[in-house]
Parts: C-alpha cells; structure tokens; sequence
C-alpha cells in the first residue's frame, strides 16, 4: 500500500493580476488553515427517442476553491494582510478584472508527486469578519473559476 499524503505544508499563491501567481504572486500559505479545490462539469440529459435508457452528455467545466485561513489585519508579524488583498481581490472582479490562484500540496517545486493546481480566478461573496467570542478569528476565501483549470507536473500540462 503506498504511504498516504498528508497536508502539512501545502502552498497558495495569489497574484493581484493574471500574471502566474508561483511567479509573481504573493505566498499565502502562513495564514492557511484550509484549502479545499472542487471541479464539476455540467451534465446535460440528451435523451432522445429511440433510447430504451437515459444518455448524458457533459459540458462546461468548472472549478472554486476555497481557502480558510487566520485573519490578519496587518503584515507586522511577516505574514500577509488578509484584509488588504481580499478587499483588492473583490474590487479587481467587481471592476471586470481577474487574478491567479496557484496551489501546491507541499511546499517544493511541482513534479510528479507534486502538482500545481489553480488558474485564473475571482472573488464573489465573502465575510470580511466572522467569527465567536474568544475564538481564533478565521475567514473563508471562496475562489470562483474565471478561466481554464491548470494542472501541472514538471513533465506535463493539461486543462
């Protein structure tokens, strides 16, 4: 049985352009708690007469993420200010703009054990603070696809 993966040290990059995030971005795995990416596909029912069964045929594609991380209201710790590039992410899309949103599971260069997941991305709802009395203040980043989904290893890409 092979040995499982366990998260420890997984990396997000967040770029405040389209530009490739592992590049340019900015590292925002120091605030992390969570990081959890989704892909769906539309399903469509073409069914036609004829057929004694359904048929399906997929469609679109899609993929979000969503990061938990620790709040921060300030950079004086050497982390990144949760507030400032989430408020800058909501009005870059609310402005007709997108960014890239780049994720490795460990914390090295992508390879064959370790893939780059992410694409170009925006913000729509989120809450700028949440949270209970005497708990660590946390907040959830959802990240809605706004172009193709990018999965790389150090010998292959695909869509």
């Amino acid at each position: 049985m092979a040995d499982p993966v366990i998260l420890l040290n997984a990396n997000v990059f967040i770029s405040t352009s389209t530009e490739h995030a592992l590049y340019v971005g900015r590292n925002f795995s120091n605030r992390m708690t969570a990081v959890n990416i989704t892909r769906s596909v539309d399903i469509h029912d073409v069914t036609h007469m004829g057929l004694t069964d359904k048929k399906r045929a997929t469609g679109l594609r899609e993929w979000n993420a969503e990061c938990e991380v620790l709040q921060a209201f300030t950079t004086a710790d050497g982390g990144e200010n949760v507030s400032v590039l989430t408020n800058t992410l909501a009005d870059l899309a609310q402005a007709g703009g997108s960014f890239h949103f780049a994720v490795l599971a460990c914390s090295t260069l992508p390879d064959a054990t370790n893939p780059r997941m992410g694409g170009v991305a925006i913000i729509g709802e989120y809450q700028p603070i949440a949270g209970s009395l005497g708990d660590p203040l946390k907040m959830t980043i959802p990240f809605i696809s706004a172009g193709s989904w990018e999965f790389t290893t150090a010998t292959s890409s695909s869509a």
